[in-house]
Order: structure tokens, then C-alpha cells, then sequence
């Protein structure tokens, strides 16, 4: 049975990471095959919802950057500068 955007919406990372992360050594039924194929990617409506989430997200952040430069904190805006650009190469693209 397909996880529907609700379902998805209530799993955590941490348990999908479970189920999808690991070898399997053996699978005799096939249950995990199946689940692993069930969960091997999000459903449009619910990446979008991610994509939307993380890019809100950068959007609030995204000021500190300049604020930290005006200030003349050259430091602080580099550091800024570099944990937007991580969290903006972290997105997994399909």
C-alpha cells in the first residue's frame, strides 16, 4: 500500500533513514524490497512541500548575511555565507 502525503508528512528522517539506510542480507518474502520501493522517494505534493519548507527557511536567514556585512563583521557574513551555501547543496534534486 503507497504512503500518501499525509503518511509521508508524519514519518521523521531519522526513521526513514532507517528503513532505506543498511544492507539487507536477506529479504526471503521480499517485505523489505517492497517497503525500501514504497519509500524510495517523495510524492510530488510532498517534495514541493520540502523544497518550499528549506527555501522559506533560507529566505529568513538569507538577510544575516548582509546585516553581518554591513556591520563590518567580515567573519560573520563568511560564515553565514557558507552554511547557506551547504544547506542550499544539501537538497537532494530529483
Amino acid at each position: 500500500m503507497p504512503l500518501d502525503a499525509v503518511d509521508w508528512l508524519f514519518l521523521t528522517a531519522h526513521s526513514v533513514l532507517e528503513v532505506m539506510a543498511g544492507a539487507v542480507f536477506v529479504d526471503t518474502g521480499g517485505g523489505i524490497t517492497a517497503i525500501r520501493r514504497l519509500m524510495d522517494w517523495y510524492p510530488d505534493e510532498v517534495w514541493r512541500y520540502v523544497l518550499a519548507a528549506d527555501w522559506s527557511r533560507i529566505g529568513k536567514e538569507l538577510p544575516l548575511f548582509g546585516r553581518a556585512g554591513e556591520r563590518g563583521d567580515e567573519l560573520g557574513s563568511r560564515v553565514i555565507a557558507a552554511y547557506l551555501v551547504q544547506s542550499i547543496e544539501s537538497f537532494q534534486w530529483s
